[in-house]
């Protein structure tokens, strides 16, 4: 039986999972129901989606003693980062645009990359197998298979790239304009 120490930290574990989940909802709402005609502000919207989900199934994916169970939920909670890598990258190629149309180079390469990334760490190529599991059955250890170097390099661009793009937008931004720009570049760079 865990100690009643274990139970409270993992209690304090899930209000502050439940916080950051309920923080990020509220202004992912909040910033598209301001205008819903946006196209940043449905794809900043998408992102707290994304960024939510990721935030669950990762806390479950810990807590879960099946090792089984927990192993699906770690291939899944890759696939989700995909997409909420991508989310991020996409709400700052946009930014701060009402509408924007997409280039074919984004349309052809960048999209149909990031769903074949996603749907290959849903197997054996990104996480293999089980390598260690704790005497309580979490998962301690798993065996990246090849697919790990396109899923970290994938997901390295779209966040390097997401904040390059802001801050190259910052920069050549007019002075008056920057203070838009400067308290989502510290957001961005936060997290």
């Amino acid at each position: 039986m865990p100690s009643p120490l274990f139970l409270g930290l993992q209690n304090i574990d899930l209000l502050l999972v439940a916080l950051a989940v309920s923080g990020i909802g509220v202004l992912g709402f909040s910033v598209f129901f301001n205008n819903r005609k946006s196209v940043t502000n449905f794809y900043f919207f998408l992102f707290s989606i994304a960024t939510i989900i990721w935030s669950s199934v990762n806390y479950f994916a810990y807590q879960i003693s099946n090792p089984e169970i927990s192993f699906w939920l770690f291939r899944l909670v890759i696939f989700i980062a995909t997409w909420h890598s991508f989310l991020f990258f996409q709400t700052f190629f946009v930014f701060p645009q009402e509408s924007i149309k997409l280039p074919k180079l984004y349309k052809f390469v960048i999209f149909p990359l990031v769903a074949l990334v996603s749907v290959m760490n849903l197997t054996s190529l990104v996480f293999s197998e089980i390598s260690e599991v704790s005497p309580g059955g979490q998962i301690i250890k798993i065996k990246n298979g090849p697919g790990i170097v396109l899923f970290g390099s994938l997901i390295t661009f779209l966040i390097i790239g997401g904040l390059v793009m802001l801050f190259r937008k910052m920069i050549k931004s007019r002075v008056k304009d920057r203070k838009k720009y400067i308290p989502v570049f510290i957001f961005a760079t936060a997290g």
